[in-house]
């Protein structure tokens, strides 16, 4: 999925910016067998955040976990529409902290 190799590769200008002024940390996971990858944006250790998101393919379905832990099924949504949903939940979350 495009969107995974955005994120992870940190060309969203608007994310990348968001990342390093919220301090948050950007991470790949995977499981081959299980064919599960998953891109994550969470707060740093150095944090007292708790600010989670994630988008990730398993078993041929694409997923967005947001920050309420709702869990949204990704595929209808273009690149630019989840990058979007992305830096909204970046935002709402971090203007509730701050």
């Amino acid at each position: 999925m495009e969107t995974m190799y955005y994120l992870f590769n940190g060309l969203n200008f608007d994310v990348k910016l968001l990342v390093d002024q919220y301090n948050l940390v950007v991470d790949f996971d995977f499981f081959k067998e299980d064919d599960f990858y998953e891109i994550q944006i969470y707060s740093s250790i150095e944090s007292d955040n708790e600010f989670y998101i994630a988008i990730g393919t398993q078993d041929g379905k694409n997923k967005l976990l947001l920050q309420d832990e709702s869990e949204i099924i990704a595929d209808q949504y273009t690149s630019d529409e989840i990058i979007g949903m992305f830096i909204d939940q970046i935002k709402e979350y971090h203007s509730k902290v701050d």
